[in-house]
């Protein structure tokens, strides 16, 4: 348990304290936090900033800046956490999360789960799950020497990408007319995928991207396998999305990237062609949509 203390006229107020969630097995513990905020009022301010949860599918916000002054500037909340819940209530998108922060009033209990790249000790994959990431690892690489164009400038060997050799792969369950859309995930985590009849729309923020190169964790990469039928779990659709800044050859900027090139590595056997369709980037998003045919 940490507490956080803010001087107030003669005497010390605690505003903050923060406990750590042990219920998640061995190395869990820092991963999410419970932080008990005091707020005074509806009016006083916490100054938290919430961003991302506006697609309308239920996903919590992410902790996108926490002014200074503001009650949570003395706690454990720390920028791109992602909001869990406040007061015991699940956080379902930007709006909920925005409404119960400003509604509630004397103790706040904010439970918010830390980014990967915060993470102080990374849990060690599984001898199974390493095995598994590894021949994922070679199918695409092999892939990827066989099927890019030759006029791409050298993609740099997928060993060399933290997520995929480091940490235990971290797996989610889209749904999708009532069946699952399986995401394997490294880099540059979607915080949403869509699929339809003819296409499947990858949605990825700047702001993941902006913290991930600040903290030194290029190339920007997202791996990701798409299960479209939940009956054939082998014939799944390997791709790879490599997002890169143009400006920095090295990969590695301060800010979110202005441009973006995606690689789309296909795998045999798979149950759909995936074809890079159209590139949409704004301030706070990265969309990637591709063209889907089912193969004959």
């Amino acid at each position: 348990m940490g507490m956080a203390l803010l001087r107030q006229g003669a005497g010390d107020l605690i505003l903050a304290v923060a406990t750590a969630d042990a219920t998640r097995g061995p190395g869990a513990s820092s991963q999410v936090l419970t932080v008990q905020l005091h707020k005074p009022s509806k009016d006083a301010r916490t100054g938290i900033v919430l961003t991302g949860g506006r697609g309308g599918d239920g996903q919590p916000p992410i902790v996108k800046e926490l002014k200074p002054g503001g009650i949570a500037a003395a706690s454990a909340l720390a920028v791109g956490m992602t909001l869990l819940e406040v007061n015991g209530q699940p956080v379902l998108g930007h709006k909920m999360g925005t409404q119960l922060i400003k509604e509630a009033e004397g103790v706040l209990h904010v439970k918010a789960r830390r980014a990967p790249s915060h993470l102080e000790h990374p849990a060690a994959p599984s001898p199974l799950r390493a095995a598994q990431t590894a021949s994922l690892q070679y199918n695409i690489a092999a892939t990827l020497a066989t099927t890019l164009p030759r006029t791409l400038p050298p993609t740099p060997p997928l060993t060399t990408v933290p997520a995929l050799t480091t940490r235990d792969p971290l797996t989610t369950t889209f749904q999708h007319r009532g069946e699952p859309l399986l995401v394997f995930r490294g880099h540059a985590v979607p915080f949403a995928v869509y699929e339809r009849e003819d296409s499947i729309k990858i949605v990825i923020s700047t702001f993941n991207l902006q913290s991930e190169v600040s903290h030194g964790e290029g190339p920007l990469c997202c791996t990701v396998i798409l299960s479209l039928d939940e009956t054939k779990r082998g014939h799944s659709s390997f791709f790879q999305c490599a997002l890169r800044d143009d400006r920095f050859p090295e990969m590695y900027a301060a800010e979110p990237p202005l441009s973006c090139r995606v690689d789309i590595v296909k795998a045999a056997y798979i149950s759909h062609n995936v074809e890079l369709h159209e590139t949409i980037i704004t301030n706070t998003r990265v969309k990637i949509i591709l063209a889907k045919a089912r193969n004959a």
